[in-house]
């Protein structure tokens, strides 16, 4: 193929026969194992889970860790775990521009207290018994406490004042 014909293919398609080869050969030689994506979050914030998305669809969502079932839970509701095949008990991202999705996860409704948690991003409606063959991400997130005092100044303003201090000095020098 020469480069004039190449440049002539749009990127999404580009894009998507890339994914559905990844997809076509099997999963497990392509799936990051668990802690190849980690996030760290503070007790109670609000966390933004994107990305490309399957086929013209949002990803479906599920979460485990302590306290919750080992097939996954949605991550809206953790009290309802998730059925395989059945798309409706599944999280799902909201569309956004140019085929990508996002879902922002209320940590502190969804009651997650200090701990780690395995956020699966799944391409098929499947629990965590039946991964096998499909194509899914693992993000682990670990959830760390809220500090005890919080100052009520933040890093930009104490940031601010520390730039004034120097400039003031530098001025003072002259």
């Amino acid at each position: 193929m020469n480069k004039r014909r190449m440049a002539a293919i749009p990127a999404g398609i580009i894009a998507g026969i890339i994914i559905t080869l990844i997809c076509i050969i099997p999963v497990n030689a392509f799936t990051p194992p668990a802690g190849e994506y980690e996030l760290t979050a503070i007790e109670g914030e609000f966390q933004t889970f994107s990305g490309n998305a399957f086929a013209g669809e949002p990803a479906y969502l599920a979460f485990t860790g302590e306290g919750f079932s080992p097939l996954g839970v949605r991550l809206d509701a953790p009290s309802e775990t998730v059925v395989n095949g059945d798309p409706d008990s599944f999280t799902r991202g909201e569309m956004t521009a140019e085929d990508k999705w996002a879902y922002d996860w209320d940590t502190e409704a969804a009651g997650l207290k200090p701990g780690t948690y395995a956020v699966y991003i799944l391409q098929d409606p499947v629990d965590l018994d039946h991964l096998d063959g499909h194509c899914y991400f693992v993000v682990d997130l670990t959830i760390v406490p809220k500090a005890k005092q919080q100052s009520p100044l933040s890093a930009s303003t104490t940031l601010l004042g520390v730039a004034i201090c120097v400039l003031a000095a530098a001025l003072n020098r002259r």
